[in-house]
């Protein structure tokens, strides 16, 4: 799984970055600006001040344009999290507390969807059959954990995905019915409200 994960990052990194009409100002996680402006072959020189970990602009964080960076990131919070954990191994509050904010994490994977669907009043685009199999796998997921008594965090997580997939399925029959100024658009209608 973190195999395919990291090879779509990858795709997605350079699909980005080829499509790219205006070039961006590049991304990097740990380069100093001699490479960083190596790398995105700069004409003038600059005296602007060599990059830190701690450099970074927040809006920007999940725009990366270089893969590396990507990986070097991933180690260092793969290795922060690993220390931190293995000198917390016995407080019973964080390791709990850690297992649950990964549960919910992933109980969440549905709410941007949900969210870009709102905003644009249509879910043009998102494919339905997806959204379906992901409700039966969240549903058969969370039937397991009630039935087999997992901790209380698997099962409310498991529900709170359940629900977000029903809004998300909601959603599909609401934006249906009624055209978005998208739909409108693409139909050549003229939308007045």
């Amino acid at each position: 799984m973190n195999t395919a994960m990291l090879a779509m990052i990858h795709l997605c990194v350079q699909v980005r970055n080829k499509t790219l009409i205006v070039p961006s100002k590049s991304r990097l996680f740990s380069a100093n600006e001699d490479e960083e402006n190596s790398q995105i072959k700069l004409s003038h020189s600059s005296s602007l001040t060599p990059r830190s970990y701690w450099d970074f602009d927040a809006k920007y964080f999940w725009e990366w344009t270089d893969f590396l960076s990507y990986l070097e990131f991933l180690a260092t919070f793969t290795a922060t999290i690993g220390i931190f954990m293995f000198f917390c191994i016995e407080v019973v509050f964080i390791v709990e507390s850690i297992g649950f904010l990964a549960v919910f994490i992933e109980a969440m994977l549905g709410a941007p969807q949900f969210y870009r669907n709102l905003r644009k009043k249509s879910t043009l685009g998102m494919s339905k059959k997806m959204v379906f199999l992901w409700t039966l796998g969240d549903v058969f997921k969370t039937a397991y954990y009630i039935l087999r008594e997992a901790p209380t965090q698997f099962w409310i997580c498991g529900i709170l995905q359940v629900v977000i997939d029903l809004l998300i399925l909601l959603q599909v029959l609401v934006y249906r019915i009624t055209p978005s100024p998208v739909k409108l658009l693409l139909k050549g209608e003229s939308h007045t409200s």
